[in-house]
């Protein structure tokens, strides 16, 4: 399990970000990048959200946390309130999201019986 301190170091390297750019980016204290790259000090949970963002990745990630399942349930929309479910950064919709499923079905289903 990798620190969540190497990850947003990782990613900043990854992006030829010095320290000092990346906190006035953010708009923290050089320091506090400092604390949380090093495990110091734990990552507030605004920062984090802003951190997710500006690299565009999930907090999940950051955390070395696995996504939950959710079941797909379209008679019940409420399971999924409060979920976008994106395809290449685009949220779907409805019709969309009722169309996926109908066609993962219908493999599961040939896939079954043939």
């Amino acid at each position: 399990m990798e620190s969540i301190g190497k990850k947003i170091k990782m990613l900043r390297d990854q992006s030829n970000l010095s320290d000092g750019e990346f906190a006035k980016k953010l708009g923290i204290a050089k320091s506090t990048l400092w604390g949380y790259e090093s495990g110091k000090k734990t990552v507030s949970i605004p920062h984090l959200s802003a951190i997710a963002d500006f690299f565009g990745v999930s907090t999940d990630f950051l955390l070395d946390r696995s996504a939950g399942q959710v079941e797909l349930d379209l008679q019940n929309k409420q399971k999924l309130a409060g979920y976008t479910l994106l395809i290449d950064n685009h949220p779907m919709n409805d019709a969309e999201i009722e169309e996926a499923i109908a066609y993962i079905r219908t493999r599961r289903r040939m896939k079954r019986h043939g």
